[in-house]
C-alpha cells in the first residue's frame, strides 16, 4: 500500500502566511484599542470617584464654604480628599495638587424664580512612569456619565501648564487667571488643599 506523501507547495505556504498576517493585522490593533479604552475608562471612573468624594465632603461638612452667587466656585484638590482608592491606569501617579475638582454655583432663572444648582468640574492628571502626562484637563464632570469622554483624555509633555492649588491657598481668587478657570468661575472663594509642609 502506497501512502500519499505530497506536502504543501510554496504557493500554498505563502498563501497561508498571508492569511495569518492579514488576520493579525486586523486583530492586534483591535486588542490594543480595547486595552487603551479600558485605561481611558479608568481615568473616567477615577474622575467620577473624585467628584463623588468632593460632593460628599462639600454637602456633609458644615465648615466648607458654600458658593451662593452665580459663578462662585471653590476648589478641592485630590490631596485634600481621601485618595487611597485611585489607581492611575498607566502605573504612574496622579498629581495630588494639580488634580482637583471645582464646585460651581449656577443660578438659573425659570418661571420668575431662581433655581440654584451646583456643577462639578474635574481635572485629573497622571504623571506617566517613562515620560509625559495624561488625563483630563478640567472637564464638566457630568460629561463623564456617558461614553463621549474618550475624546477628552489628553496627552501632555509637561505639567507646567496645570494649576497647582498649593499656589492659591492664600489668594484663591487669583486661580481664575489660570487657563479656562476665568471663563468658568466669576469668583473663587476658597481653595482646599494641604499646606506645602502637610503633604
Amino acid at each position: 500500500m502506497k501512502l500519499n506523501q505530497k506536502g504543501f507547495t510554496l504557493i500554498e505556504l505563502m498563501a497561508t502566511l498571508l492569511i495569518i498576517a492579514v488576520v493579525m493585522g486586523i486583530t492586534i490593533p483591535n486588542v490594543t484599542g480595547i486595552f487603551n479604552q479600558g485605561k481611558i475608562t479608568t481615568y473616567a471612573e477615577d474622575a467620577k470617584k473624585l467628584r463623588t468624594s468632593a460632593e460628599y465632603m462639600f454637602r456633609g461638612d458644615n465648615t466648607v464654604v458654600k458658593p451662593t452667587n452665580n459663578g462662585d466656585c471653590i476648589a478641592i484638590s485630590l490631596a485634600y480628599l481621601d485618595n487611597d482608592e485611585y489607581h492611575p491606569p498607566y502605573g504612574g501617579r496622579y498629581l495630588q495638587t494639580k488634580s482637583f475638582i471645582i464646585v460651581k454655583m449656577n443660578v438659573i432663572s425659570s418661571g420668575g424664580r431662581d433655581i440654584r444648582k451646583y456643577s462639578y468640574h474635574v481635572q485629573l492628571i497622571e504623571s506617566l512612569p517613562d515620560y509625559g502626562y495624561r488625563g483630563f484637563r478640567l472637564v464638566d464632570a457630568s460629561l463623564l456619565d456617558g461614553d463621549g469622554y474618550f475624546d477628552m483624555v489628553g496627552e501632555f509633555d509637561d505639567a507646567d501648564g496645570f494649576a497647582d492649588l498649593t499656589n492659591y491657598i492664600t489668594n484663591p481668587n487669583s486661580l481664575k487667571s489660570h487657563g479656562n478657570l476665568g471663563s468658568l468661575c466669576s469668583s473663587v472663594l476658597k481653595v482646599y488643599t494641604p499646606e506645602p509642609d502637610e503633604e
